[in-house]
């Protein structure tokens, strides 16, 4: 079994942190682990293991004490029929946005694995999700972000990252106080819409399974369950 070194998450969490496939050896012991990241002076190891349906939480039950999360990967083939535009959508987004939109990364966060674990350092999910909203308006890690404003302030938005045939939602959110105005179905409408401007057929977006209303959403919009990862957190 090899660790393989994460350079962004280990530099940005300030610790020694890699990622072992679990499933590439299922007999691992957890003393065998968590030996071998003390050998190779990690901190930190997440593990994944590739499940074949939704099923219990705990795939490798000798690891249930360092389960975190199962993510899921929807996807869904967008057809050729049009998608309605709204006016309250647009891709110009200012300076006076930029704390509304802070907040909604923190919203789109709450079922994160890395809120869900507290052993991370003070405040390290909401610098997480910070980044992750900063380097998506800068277009670092997104290629558009989408953003609806009815007059009265940010209410949600969604960022998209294209890789040649398919394009991946990065974040979504939408405001507690404005839930039930269909904004999501409005901000996804704009994404269908710009796939299909690009030339792109297959959307993609994870979510947890433990987050209900993103899992329920995303069915609602057509999508499919395409696979399911368990992760967990080994602290060494």
């Amino acid at each position: 079994m090899e660790i393989d070194y994460l350079t962004w998450d280990s530099s940005f969490f300030e610790k020694k942190i890699g990622k072992i496939q679990l499933n590439s050896s299922p007999e691992i012991e957890a003393s065998t682990l968590f030996d071998l990241g003390k050998t190779q002076g990690y901190d930190l190891m997440y593990g994944f293991s590739n499940l074949q349906q939704i099923s219990s939480a705990h795939h490798f039950d000798k690891f249930r004490d360092w389960y975190v999360t199962t993510n899921i990967l929807y996807t869904i083939s967008i057809s050729e029929q049009p998608f309605r535009s709204d006016p309250c959508i647009r891709t110009v987004f200012t300076e006076k946005d930029t704390s509304a939109l802070l907040s909604l990364g923190i919203e789109a966060g709450h079922s994160s694995r890395f809120k869900i674990d507290g052993r991370f350092p003070n405040r390290s999910f909401e610098k997480l999700y910070h980044t992750w909203v900063t380097n998506s308006l800068d277009k670092i890690i997104a290629d558009e972000v989408f953003i609806y404003d009815n007059g009265t302030g940010v209410l949600g938005f969604v960022t998209i990252k294209l890789n040649e045939s398919v394009a991946t939602i990065g974040l979504i959110a939408v405001d507690a106080n404005a839930r039930g105005q269909r904004i999501g179905a409005k901000l996804m409408d704009a994404v269908f819409a710009y796939c299909q401007n690009k030339g792109i057929d297959t959307l993609q977006v994870s979510t947890q399974l433990e987050n209900l209303g993103a899992n329920n959403f995303y069915k609602q919009q057509g999508f499919a369950p395409l696979s399911q990862t368990a992760i967990y957190h080994f602290w060494i």
